[in-house]
């Protein structure tokens, strides 16, 4: 994976600090107990409750800043089985990747 300078992962640096936020909120153990990826988008860190405070103009940035979160760009998340890590990079590599991606692993 290519590094990517800072500013660039500024959306998903915030996207992640949300989830932590929620997580922390939410979870007895917050970080020792797995999370499903429909958790994340559908209660955790929705696109309705983000998309104001973390700058999104558009349900795609959204999405494509949680496909790159979840691909382990800033190694903030691991998704596991590790191949679907692989499979969501190499979407995002495509030259029109499917921003909803993700939804085949919720």
């Amino acid at each position: 994976m290519q590094a990517m300078p800072q500013d660039d992962l500024a959306p998903v640096r915030r996207l992640y600090e949300r989830l932590t936020e929620a997580l922390q909120r939410t979870r007895r153990d917050p970080f020792n107990v797995p999370v499903t990826v429909a958790e994340i988008y559908r209660e955790l860190v929705p696109y309705r409750l983000v998309r104001t405070e973390i700058g999104f103009d558009m349900n795609a940035d959204y999405e494509h800043a949680l496909l790159r979160l979840l691909a382990g760009e800033g190694e903030w998340v691991r998704i596991e089985p590790p191949q679907a890590a692989e499979e969501i990079r190499q979407e995002l590599r495509s030259a029109n990747p499917n921003s909803s991606f993700y939804r085949a692993y919720a």
